[in-house]
């Protein structure tokens, strides 16, 4: 075996071993996510759309309705712009795991930030957006691990992943540290 075969395999081995392997969600708590995210929204996915920048990778758009703002400011118009890698365009589908998820109509609460290109994206993936249901949200990461568990049949969905939508919006806006 080569050296830099060796060398390649060791780093492998050792990221890997502390968990830094792509689409790997690391639990980050309500306040940290405020703290990261430069505008925190909550609204409603309007529609989504597939596309390929000029390298090939796939990503999606989404338009989203604001309902209301949290943190940070954003100009009056209807929707604004949320990006995150992946999708489907035409026979080609890109999959990360751990990857935010929106479905159109569905209300949400999704902590963004701007990437180098200036586009909104949601701080930490999945753990960046919360699914709206009644008076409570859901953390769309923790459905998702629920969800793949619940295919593989060990575990469901519980009610505990829920929290009152006025408890989000009173960590979000700093009223518990």
């Amino acid at each position: 075996m080569s050296v830099k075969c060796f060398s390649i395999m060791c780093g492998i081995l050792i990221l890997t071993a502390a968990g830094v392997v792509a689409g790997d969600s690391t639990p980050v708590s309500i306040e940290q996510l405020r703290e990261r995210s430069d505008l925190i929204v909550r609204g409603r996915v309007e529609s989504k759309t597939c596309a390929e920048d000029e390298r090939g990778r796939i990503y999606t758009k989404v338009e989203f309705t604001p309902a209301g703002v949290w943190k940070g400011e954003i100009e009056e118009r209807d929707t604004i712009e949320i990006f995150h890698s992946g999708g489907v365009l035409g026979d080609k589908m890109v999959v990360a795991r751990g990857q935010v998820r929106f479905d159109p109509g569905e209300d949400a609460v999704v902590f963004l930030i701007k990437n180098r290109e200036g586009r909104n994206i949601v701080v930490g993936m999945a753990l960046g957006k919360f699914r709206i249901s009644g008076q409570g949200v859901y953390d769309d990461a923790a459905l998702t691990s629920v969800s793949k568990a619940a295919e593989d049949k060990r575990t469901c969905i519980s009610p505990a992943m829920r929290i009152p939508l006025s408890s989000l919006k009173e960590r979000v806006m700093g009223g518990e540290e």
